[in-house]
């Protein structure tokens, strides 16, 4: 059983398009397709679908773009189509991490920020807050990439805080998480 996205020549999730979800396998005529707002659309929402580019926008309107291009057109019917992606092909999910460091000291490309200093009971250093934007599949995953950015893995990390999911177009810059240079983040993201 496999879902397509389908949109009409012209539309797509960027010039908010209507998206048409049916399910392949099981003969439904495409006149009768239940017609969706994409938007509405939790495979889109959840980064199961490839993204649009269409004729109209050329790509430009990117509201719902995910995670790339993937245009086949169907022989028989003036509809672009749009496969849900296999596992291996999904969009990473978005996962904001914290977690208590001693070390100050690791490597890590995606977004971070040092947020907080704690103090022993003799008002001493004891470790720092850190968080970060992290591309993961799971909560364990996400605590890997963090971990593996210490040369010791978990060892230089004296507690972890959260790790708690984010939608696939979230973006953790704002006015107290600025982007910086090195930081790395999907192409599109604010």
């Amino acid at each position: 059983m496999s879902t397509v996205i389908q949109l009409k020549d012209g539309d797509c999730p960027g010039c908010d398009g209507c998206g048409y979800v049916a399910n392949d396998d099981d003969g439904t005529p495409w006149s009768a397709w239940l017609k969706l707002p994409l938007e509405s659309s939790a495979a889109v929402l959840m980064g199961l679908v490839k993204a649009v580019e269409c004729k109209t926008c050329g790509g430009t309107g990117d509201k719902y773009m995910i995670t790339g291009i993937s245009a086949v057109k169907d022989p028989e019917h003036t509809w672009q189509r749009f496969e849900v992606l296999p596992d291996d092909e999904k969009a990473l999910g978005r996962w904001w991490v914290s977690w208590c460091a001693e070390k100050k000291t690791f490597e890590l490309h995606l977004p971070w920020w040092r947020t907080s200093t704690r103090l022993d009971d003799d008002n001493q250093y004891a470790d720092s807050i850190f968080c970060a934007a992290v591309l993961a599949n799971g909560e364990e995953e996400a605590r890997a990439v963090i971990a593996g950015a210490y040369g010791d893995g978990e060892v230089g990390i004296s507690e972890w805080r959260f790790a708690e999911p984010r939608p696939v177009d979230w973006s953790p810059f704002d006015d107290r998480f600025p982007r910086a240079d090195w930081m790395q983040w999907p192409d599109g993201e604010r």
